[in-house]
């Protein structure tokens, strides 16, 4: 009986760290001089950890921001040489061992640094009923409009630079926030208007948000008025465009697709109905692998592989080849993309079809090509053909916009 209370003391003496042979030890991170050359606004981060039997066994694993930069045991202690600015300093634990309830939690500390400025920081256990890792800050912290700059500077991007002028408009770091959204969209280089894409026009209705009156803000109106234009073509779209812009960066396209959308509905109607047949295909396809909540949301996301059919219309066989891709979730709408391709003796059509998941419910097979959304579209030769909500309507295919 003896020799079992041995054990059990022995064992909750490893568990909880107590005896100071089994103390974690600390581990100095490593900054050569080459990667101390590199930091041109340098500053110091003194971190130390005070002496505790709780937990001593466990290691503190030290972070600034996603790099991990050391690990300390107790009363253990070292400087981190960094650059000047935002700082996220994330202290947890390495392993869950010791014995006791909810442990360790990790603690996070932001600030603001200035060049040539120290900051120190003592971390620790508190016993109280639990052990949590707790981070003290050995002096003042900067204020709270700076750290927020700070951030929105670490990710960015205009829309974090959008939320923080939004948040603090009175800060001084205001004006330096809009600097950095006008770099932003310089570096992104769709100034030009040669590297415009489809992913660029997120950076641009984001500075247009941002900064209504920007440096690039009539820029960004006029390439967002165009690509809603060719977006949901219709001839009142090209010629708003046209009135607004008359030396606009898009006038020949806007043209050319003004006398192409001039034409009106199109009147190849094999067409039409071939794309009525491939818009049934996908139905098939796709009601099996829904799953809705009773908001006709979709609750996760699907994937398919790719399919081929044969077809006829009025003797003429045709092959229709394409993949379901994805859905799209935004605050109004889900939706599902048929890429793929219609080719037979002498003619092949390239097209994407686009469907609208919650306003379908029952997705019924037998439906025909109303069930498109706007968006929808077929290339053939050099004409493209898109939908317009209730008609296939003549449209350009041109360089703009695409992946």
């Amino acid at each position: 009986m003896r020799s079992i209370s041995i054990f059990f003391s022995v064992a909750m003496v490893f568990l909880s760290g107590c005896a100071s042979m089994f103390y974690a030890s600390t581990q100095m991170p490593v900054q050569g001089k080459e990667e101390l050359a590199k930091i041109k606004n340098p500053a110091l981060v003194k971190i130390e950890r005070e002496d505790n039997m709780w937990g001593g066994a466990i290691p503190f694993v030290i972070y600034d921001g996603k790099k991990e930069i050391g690990r300390l045991g107790p009363s253990g202690a070292f400087d981190w040489k960094r650059e000047a600015g935002y700082l996220k300093l994330t202290i947890t634990g390495a392993v869950r061992t010791i014995v006791g309830p909810n442990l360790p939690d990790e603690a996070i500390y932001e600030d603001y640094i200035d060049n040539g400025a120290t900051l120190s920081f003592l971390s620790g256990l508190n016993v109280d009923r639990k052990i949590a890792i707790w981070i003290k800050p050995q002096q003042k912290q900067a204020p709270e409009d700076i750290i927020a700059f700070g951030r929105a500077e670490d990710l960015n991007t205009i829309n974090a630079y959008e939320t923080f002028m939004k948040t603090y408009a009175k800060s001084s770091k205001v004006d330096e926030a809009i600097r950095r959204c006008d770099n932003v969209i310089e570096k992104a280089g769709i100034l030009n208007i040669d590297n415009l894409k489809n992913k660029n026009i997120d950076i641009i209705q984001a500075y247009l948000k941002a900064l209504p009156k920007g440096k690039y803000a009539q820029f960004a109106e006029e390439v967002n008025q165009y690509y809603e234009a060719e977006k949901r073509p219709s001839k009142k779209a090209f010629e708003d465009y046209l009135q607004k812009w008359p030396n606009g960066h898009f006038e020949k396209w806007a043209k050319d697709n003004l006398a192409f959308t001039s034409f009106g509905v199109v009147d190849d109607h094999f067409l039409v109905k071939v794309m009525e047949l491939a818009g049934q295909h996908v139905r098939r396809e796709f009601k099996p692998s829904v799953k809705r909540s009773e908001k006709y949301e979709l609750s996760e996301a699907v994937s398919f592989k790719r399919t081929v059919r044969l077809d006829a219309i009025g003797g003429r066989v045709f092959r229709i080849e394409g993949s379901l891709n994805e859905y799209l979730k935004d605050a109004s709408k889900y939706s599902i993309y048929y890429i793929g391709e219609a080719s037979g003796d002498g003619f092949k059509y390239e097209f994407t079809l686009q469907f609208n998941v919650v306003t379908e419910p029952h997705f019924n097979i037998d439906r025909s090509a109303s069930g498109f959304l706007v968006g929808s579209k077929v290339k053939t030769n050099d004409k493209q053909y898109y939908y317009d909500g209730r008609h296939w309507v003549h449209g350009l295919f041109n360089q703009f916009f695409k992946e």
